[in-house]
């Protein structure tokens, strides 16, 4: 949880938020039948600038991102 939105805050264990989500095993065929449960820890990442192409307007952008951990 963000106090009032802000970042530089962090839940009791430290800056790693939990995370427990579902997916498909890289390589492997999409299927509801195919996804496992994961676990794993979450952080917000600074300073991360997005690119792309072929879009009106700006092509970058400068925030915030999600850092994923297993």
């Amino acid at each position: 949880m963000l106090l009032n939105g802000d970042i530089a805050t962090s839940p009791p264990a430290g800056p790693r938020f939990p995370l427990m989500f579902h997916a498909v095993p890289k390589g492997t065929a999409y299927s509801w039948a195919n996804r496992y449960w994961y676990t794993g820890t979450f952080c917000w990442w600074g300073n991360t600038t997005y690119r792309r192409a072929n879009v009106p307007g700006p092509t970058t952008d400068t925030g915030f991102s999600l850092k994923f951990f297993e």
